[in-house]
C-alpha cells in the first residue's frame, strides 16, 4: 500500500491518489513548531490527497533533492524522507500509515527533530521515489 501511495503522489494525479485512501483517511503531522504544519488533522480522501500532493509539491519547489527510503515505523512498512525548508533548514520526517481493508486510513507525519534525535542519515541511493 505504502508503493502505491508513492506511485500516486509521485504522478500528482488527484484522482489516482484518492483511490489509495480511504474515505474517512485522516493526516495528522507533529513538527513540534520547528517547521510548518496543518494546525489540526486534516481528514476526507480528497481533502489529504489535495494536502499531500501540495506537500509534495512544495518539496520539489523549495528543496533542491527530496531523499526516501522505506523503513519500518512501529513494525509496519513507512518511510523516512528528508527535504530542505523554504528557509534552508533541513527537514527530515518519518511517515507511518494505518491501512485498512487495502486502503490507507492515517497518515502520520512526524517532522519534529526533538522526537527524531536517532535518524540515520541518507546514502547516495536514497532518492525520491524511494527503491522498493
Amino acid at each position: 500500500m505504502v508503493a502505491a501511495f508513492v506511485a500516486a503522489t509521485q504522478s500528482g494525479e488527484l484522482d489516482r491518489l484518492v483511490r489509495v485512501l480511504a474515505p474517512d483517511v485522516v493526516v495528522i503531522g507533529d513538527s513540534g513548531g520547528h517547521f510548518p504544519a496543518a494546525r489540526r488533522p486534516v481528514t476526507g480522501a480528497e481533502a489529504v490527497a489535495r494536502f499531500i500532493l501540495g506537500l509534495f509539491g512544495q518539496a520539489g519547489r523549495y528543496g533542491d533533492r527530496v531523499l526516501a527510503r522505506p523503513v519500518l515505523v512501529n513494525g509496519a512498512l513507512g518511510l523516512q524522507m528528508e527535504t530542505t525548508n523554504r528557509d534552508g533548514r533541513t527537514i527530515r520526517l518519518v511517515i507511518a500509515f494505518a491501512v485498512d481493508d487495502g486502503r490507507i486510513t492515517g497518515i502520520f507525519n512526524q517532522l519534529n527533530p526533538d522526537k527524531l534525535p536517532d535518524l540515520p542519515p541518507f546514502g547516495p541511493d536514497d532518492v525520491w521515489p524511494p527503491a522498493w
